[in-house]
């Protein structure tokens, strides 16, 4: 009897022993997981959003080859570097900030705030400056934080930026009081106006937007790129980068969102996508545009890439662009009162 009860004693010890044996191997397999993903996240965080790392400089290297490729973005790029002015501002959080202003030889006030994308830089975006100076308009193109010639250590995917913008606005106003601003950009460029224009304190002075091929959010985004380049779960990923984010460059990428901020938006927006975006997905146009409780319109450029539009359907893209501001910018100055 003993000997029974001893062995049954014996029995639930090993069987107590394998099941700490198998929660200890569990709780193991757990905290192997939640590292990888907290390194995989700050990770995902540094390379996206971090100014200097390793892979963004190689990334910045082949984005500003790429640009002096084409022989047509030297000219302008060369035409704004002689026609433009620097101008400096400092951020909310006492960063410099850079941006080019090219004055429009006749006297108009007219103005246009272009914003670059993702990894680009101000010079980038020399042939929108010129194309918008052309028309008469005074060009100021700034260099988002943490791109070109401005400060900051993260990028804000727009979400930060927009209140640069708003400064930018404001310099703009001691020079003009009575300017007519358009915000125009692409990719994050579009974000940034995206953001801008659902400002609560964005003055009257803003009379329109248009941004090319924005993203809903930067989840969204993020979310995309992930998936299109890994094979990784992005959602954890990507949801441990966005608590990095949080802690590192203040916003989360969920709160990041133009979806939501475009239900604050009351002035009118120009919404462009091509049909064939890869980068942004042509899907997120329609989230876009329909979250848009203002005025807007739709340009969709069938046959195009990211940011390709313009150069795909040069003639329809400025004819829609110029034809919608002028229906909200009708009066711009072109003499001094």
């Amino acid at each position: 009897m003993k000997t029974k009860t001893k062995n049954k004693n014996e029995k639930k010890q090993k069987n107590r022993k394998r099941k700490r044996i198998f929660h200890k191997i569990i709780l193991c397999l757990l905290a192997v997981v939640i590292v990888i993903y907290s390194v995989g996240g700050y990770l995902l965080f540094s390379y996206a959003l971090e100014r200097e790392n390793f892979i963004n400089r190689i990334s910045v290297a082949l984005t500003n080859h790429a640009a002096y490729n084409d022989k047509r973005g030297e000219e302008t790029t060369n035409w704004l570097t002689k026609n433009s002015d620097d101008m400096y501002i400092y951020s909310f959080d006492d960063l410099k900030l850079h941006a080019l202003f090219a004055e429009s030889e006749k006297y108009s006030s007219r103005y246009v705030i272009v914003c670059h994308g993702y990894a680009s830089r101000a010079s980038h975006m020399s042939k929108y400056a010129n194309k918008f100076y052309n028309l008469g308009y005074n060009v100021l193109v700034p260099d988002a934080r943490a791109h070109g010639d401005s400060e900051g250590k993260f990028r804000g995917m727009g979400y930060l930026e927009r209140k640069d913008i708003l400064l930018w606005i404001n310099e703009i106003l001691k020079m003009d009081g009575n300017a007519q601003i358009v915000l125009y950009g692409v990719s994050m460029g579009a974000a940034t106006v995206m953001f801008t224009a659902a400002e609560a304190a964005l003055p009257k002075n803003v009379v329109c937007v248009i941004e090319d091929c924005g993203y809903t959010s930067v989840f969204d985004e993020i979310s995309h790129m992930v998936t299109k380049y890994t094979k990784l779960p992005y959602s954890i990923l990507v949801r441990s980068a966005s608590v990095v984010s949080r802690f590192c460059a203040g916003y989360s990428f969920r709160q990041a969102s133009c979806v939501k901020a475009l239900k604050n938006c009351k002035i009118p927006i120009l919404f462009i996508h091509g049909g064939k975006d890869k980068t942004v997905p042509f899907e997120m146009l329609d989230k876009l545009y329909d979250a848009a409780d203002c005025k807007k319109e739709k340009l969709v450029i069938e046959s195009a890439g990211h940011g390709k539009s313009s150069s795909v359907e040069p003639d329809m893209y400025w004819k829609s662009v110029n034809t919608f501001i002028n229906v909200y910018s009708p009066h711009g100055r072109t003499s001094p009162t």
